[in-house]
């Protein structure tokens, strides 16, 4: 993804692929072609047995010629995809959850709806200057910089305690996407699954805090695949703050 993102229009990849995703949204082709490449090198990795992805209706098995895993992934395989055409800084986001039949070929969407306490792991791409992983497994936060010689994503930074996500992680303050009803059916823009969960447990793990304005992220009940949520996150006192004014 970091190689087709930054070679952009030589390649013929800006622009729109002409179709919509699940909430209406008209995708570009770098939307597409991200999502197949991480459905792709998901299955290749015979950890996992579905997939679900802001670009997909429903989730996607493994195939049946393939292994699978006790894992399910969720991702956003190009998140700000609207910056593509301008050159600015994009990124993937995915999360990792326990399949909770096992290594199965019989998962459906509602294996997916999990609460954010039940990641295993979580992380995001960025792809800038330079293309950074930033990852957890529950034990704090690392960032790795990809080496574009050897395609290998080296560690550069062990720990990450300061709490858009990527500044806050580097310098912190506060990133907040309220809700507003324009939309009932889309009380906010960042989607729980793919983005507001694993970039919640991120901001914990880093020290921060997470909630949609009246309670954790990480706490509450998925209903359905593509459920939205208000975000306020970042450093620990400024979310308490925010917080305390809409409870208020």
């Amino acid at each position: 993804i970091s190689y087709e993102v930054s070679r952009g229009a030589l390649a013929g990849v800006l622009g729109m692929a002409g179709t919509e995703n699940i909430q209406g949204e008209d995708q570009k082709k770098l939307d597409v072609i991200s999502n197949r490449l991480m459905v792709e090198g998901c299955i290749a990795t015979g950890a996992v047995s579905a997939m679900a992805s802001e670009e997909m209706d429903h989730a996607l098995l493994v195939p049946a010629d393939k292994p699978v895993g006790p894992y399910l992934i969720c991702f956003d395989p190009l998140d700000g995809s609207s910056n593509i055409d301008i050159n600015v800084s994009i990124g993937t986001i995915f999360s990792v959850l326990p399949s909770p039949k096992g290594a199965s070929r019989d998962i459906t969407d509602d294996d997916f709806l999990q609460s954010g306490d039940n990641q295993l792991a979580a992380g995001y791409v960025i792809y800038g200057p330079q293309t950074q992983l930033v990852f957890t497994v529950g034990r704090g936060v690392a960032m790795f910089t990809l080496d574009p010689d050897s395609g290998d994503f080296i560690l550069t930074t062990p720990v990450v305690t300061v709490a858009e996500v990527h500044r806050i992680l580097s310098r912190g303050g506060i990133f907040m996407y309220p809700r507003d009803d324009r939309d009932p059916a889309k009380p906010g823009k960042l989607r729980l699954m793919y983005e507001a969960n694993p970039m919640s447990w991120l901001i914990e793990q880093s020290g921060g805090a997470s909630t949609d304005g009246r309670q954790r992220i990480l706490s509450i009940a998925p209903e359905k695949l593509h459920q939205r949520v208000a975000v306020f996150l970042g450093a620990k006192n400024e979310v308490e703050l925010v917080t305390s004014y809409h409870k208020n």
